[in-house]
C-alpha cells in the first residue's frame, strides 16, 4: 500500500504511539496498549512500518535538533518526538503541523491543566492539549495568543491587553473573567465577569462588545449571535465535565479531548441528552454515571476502544 493511501488520522496516531514508546517515561502498559493498537487493524500496521524508518533517519538530521530532543524529559520530549515523528510521515504535508505550538511559553499535555500567575491580578489556566505564546515588551507582559486548545484568562486590574486567537483579537479593558477555545476554523469566547472587546481578524475596524454572561463563536469574518454561556466553558478547571441537557454525543467530543481514546456510539445512544457534573480524570466514575442515567451498554473493545451503544 502506498503512503497516501493511508488515512492521515492514523499516521498522527502512528506519530502519537512512536513519541508515547521512545519518551523516557514510556510503561510497560502503555507499550501493552501499542501493541494492542498495532494488532488492530491493518493500517496500523502499514503506517508503523514508516514509523520504524523514523530510527534511522532520525540520526541523520540536524545534530543539534537531534541533541535537543534527546536531551528533553516528560511532557516536552513526547511533544518534540511526536513533531519529528510527524514530519518524516507527512512529508510535504508537514506544513499543517502546528509548528508554533512547540515554541509556546505555556502549553498543557493531553488531558492536563494548568494555572499560572502571569502578573499581579493576572491568572492564566490552560486547559487539555493547549499552547499559549506571550509576548513581553520592557520586561512586562504586553500581549497574548493562544495558539491552540482553551485557556481562562481572570484579571482583577484594568489591564489593557491584546489577546489573540488564530481568527481574532480580543481586547480586555477591565476588571474580567472569560474562556476562549480555538481551533484551525472558529474560536469561541465565553465571558463570565466584565466585558471583552471582540476585533474578528478580517473585520479589524469592527468591535463586538461581549458582556458577562454571553457566548459567541467566530470566525475571521463571521461572528454568530451571542448565546447564554454553558456551564462547561469553566467547569474543567475544577476536573468536571458540566452537561445540561447536552446530547450524548456532544458529551463524548468533550470528553474525547482529554483522552487518547476512540468512543463510538450508534445513533440512537448518540442522541440521548443528560444533565449532570461528570469527573474528567476518573473512567469508571464516568461511566458509571452514565450507565446508572441513560439506556445504554458500554462496551470495551481494546483499551482505548469504547463503544456506547443505546438498550
Amino acid at each position: 500500500m502506498r503512503s497516501d493511501d493511508i488515512p492521515q488520522d492514523v499516521f498522527y496516531d502512528a506519530a502519537e504511539w512512536y513519541a508515547i514508546l521512545y519518551a523516557d517515561d514510556c510503561t510497560v502498559n502503555e507499550r501493552h496498549a501499542w501493541q494492542q493498537w498495532l494488532n488492530s487493524h491493518p493500517l496500523h500496521q502499514q503506517a508503523w512500518q514508516r514509523v520504524e524508518q523514523i530510527h534511522t533517519r532520525f540520526h541523520s538530521v540536524d545534530k543539534t535538533v537531534a541533541s535537543s530532543v534527546l536531551s528533553r524529559q516528560g511532557t516536552e520530549r513526547r511533544h518534540l518526538l511526536k513533531l519529528l515523528a510527524l514530519m518524516t510521515l507527512l512529508g510535504g504535508g508537514a506544513y499543517s503541523v502546528p509548528w508554533e505550538n512547540y515554541a509556546a511559553d505555556y502549553r498543557t499535555a493531553k488531558g492536563e491543566n494548568r494555572r499560572w500567575a502571569l502578573a499581579e491580578g493576572l491568572t492564566l489556566s490552560l486547559n487539555t492539549d493547549s499552547a499559549l505564546k506571550r509576548y513581553d515588551q520592557d520586561g512586562k507582559i504586553a500581549a497574548l495568543r493562544l495558539l491552540k486548545g482553551e485557556c481562562l484568562l481572570e484579571s482583577t486590574e484594568p489591564y489593557s491587553l491584546p489577546f489573540s486567537t488564530p481568527q481574532g483579537v480580543l481586547t480586555l479593558n477591565s476588571p474580567c473573567r472569560f474562556d476562549v477555545r480555538c481551533d484551525e476554523r472558529e474560536s469561541t469566547l465565553a465571558v463570565f465577569k466584565g466585558e471583552v472587546l471582540l476585533h474578528p481578524a478580517k473585520q479589524p475596524n469592527a468591535v463586538v462588545r461581549v458582556s458577562a454572561g454571553q457566548q459567541v463563536t467566530f470566525t475571521d469574518a463571521v461572528i454568530q449571535p451571542p448565546q447564554p454561556v454553558e456551564g462547561f466553558r469553566q467547569s474543567w478547571l475544577d476536573g468536571m465535565l458540566l452537561a445540561d441537557n447536552m446530547r450524548l454525543d456532544t458529551l463524548m467530543c468533550e470528553y474525547a479531548r482529554y483522552r487518547n481514546d476512540y468512543f463510538p456510539l450508534d445513533d440512537k445512544a448518540a442522541a440521548l441528552r443528560i444533565s449532570g457534573v461528570f469527573p474528567l480524570q476518573d473512567d469508571a466514575r464516568f461511566f458509571s454515571a452514565l450507565t446508572r442515567t441513560l439506556p445504554i451498554i458500554v462496551e470495551r473493545r481494546f483499551s482505548w476502544w469504547i463503544t456506547l451503544r443505546a438498550c
